[in-house]
C-alpha cells in the first residue's frame, strides 16, 4: 500500500520485498513460510506516515514517531515513508526480515540480534533488471562503526545484548548509529569471523528459535509473543558459540576493528 506516485517506485517496491523473502530463506533453510501475503505500507510524506501511525499502534505510538529516518515492523507489517528510492528499498528490506521473522519464527530472536540481521539486507542496488544484495558490505553501517570506535562510542556488548531499539530511538544521533553499527556487525560476526567459526552455530539457533526449540533458560525466547526476558540472551549466546560471554565479548572487539579499520577501509579503496 503506497501513496507514491511514482510509478517507477510503484514497480519496484513489490519486486524489493519478493526480492528480500528470498534472501531471508536461505538464512533460515528448510524454514515453512507462510504463503500469506505481508502488508507493506510506504507513505510518500512523513506527515501521512505519522499520522498513520497515530491511528494505529495505540499506546506505542509514541516511540515510533521518534523515528527519524525510514521506518518501523509492528507485528508482521511494516510502515515506512519516502526518502528516496534507494533508501526506501533500503528501509523496506530491512523492516521486512522483521515481518519475515514475526510470521514465521514459533520462538524469537534477541531484539538486538533481530536488528543485526535486519541490517544485513540493507544494501540493495536497484538495476534495470532487479534488486541486487550484497550481504557481506553496508558502507553505511561500517562507517558509523568506524566512528563509533574512533570516539570511544561503543555500547559495552553485555548492555548491547540486552537492549531493544525502542531504547536508542531518543539517544544523539551517533549513540543510536553506534548500536545499529554493532548489531550489524554481530550478525556479520556470526556470519563470517575467523573463516564463519560461529556459522555453524548461527544456522543451529536460527533454525531452533524458527522451530520454537531454542535453548533458553529463561523460556522466554522459546514462543514469539512472550514477554521478553533480557537474562536469556547470555546463556543462548554462551550455548550456541560454546564460549563464556567475556570470551565472546574479546573476539567480538577484535572483529569490530577488523571491520572498522581493515575491511571497511579496503572497501574504500575498491
Amino acid at each position: 500500500y503506497t501513496t507514491v506516485a511514482n510509478e517507477e517506485v510503484r514497480q519496484q517496491l513489490p519486486q524489493v520485498m519478493e526480492g528480500a523473502f528470498a534472501r531471508y530463506c536461505e538464512l533460515v533453510p528448510g524454514i515453512e513460510a507462510s504463503e500469506k501475503p505481508m502488508d507493506c505500507y510506504v507513505f510518500y510524506q512523513r506527515e501521512e506516515w505519522y499520522d498513520f501511525t497515530g491511528k494505529t499502534t495505540g499506546k506505542d505510538a509514541a516511540i515510533y514517531r521518534q523515528i527519524r529516518r525510514g521506518g518501523y515492523a509492528a507485528g508482521d507489517r511494516f510502515v515506512s515513508w519516502f526518502i528516496g528510492a534507494r533508501g526506501t528499498a533500503s528501509v523496506a528490506a530491512h523492516e521486512g526480515f522483521h515481518q519475515f521473522v514475526a510470521r514465521n519464527f514459533k520462538g524469537r530472536l534477541p531484539p538486538f540480534f533481530e536488528e543485526g540481521l535486519a541490517t544485513t539486507f540493507e544494501n540493495v542496488n536497484i538495476d534495470e533488471q532487479s534488486p541486487r544484495w550484497n550481504l557481506r558490505i553496508n558502507s553505511l553501517r561500517a562507517s558509523a562503526l568506524r566512528r563509533a570506535v574512533d570516539d570511544k562510542n561503543l555500547w559495552p556488548t553485555e548492555q548491547l545484548i540486552r537492549m531493544h531499539a525502542g531504547q536508542v530511538v531518543n539517544q544523539p544521533g551517533e549513540k543510536i548509529e553506534a548500536f545499529y553499527a554493532q548489531c550489524w556487525c554481530f550478525a556479520k560476526f556470526m556470519r563470517e569471523a575467523e573463516n564463519v567459526r560461529y556459522a555453524p552455530a548461527l544456522r543451529a539457533w536460527l533454525s531452533e528459535t524458527a522451530n520454537g526449540t531454542v535453548f533458553d533458560p529463561t523460556h522466554s525466547h522459546e514462543r514469539n509473543g512472550l514477554p521478553w526476558n533480557p537474562d536469556g540472551v547470555k546463556p543462548i549466546l554462551e550455548h550456541y558459540t560454546g564460549m563464556t560471554l567475556p570470551e565472546i565479548d574479546q573476539a567480538f572487539q577484535l572483529y569490530m576493528r577488523y571491520v572498522a579499520y581493515h575491511e571497511f577501509t579496503e572497501q574504500q579503496m575498491q
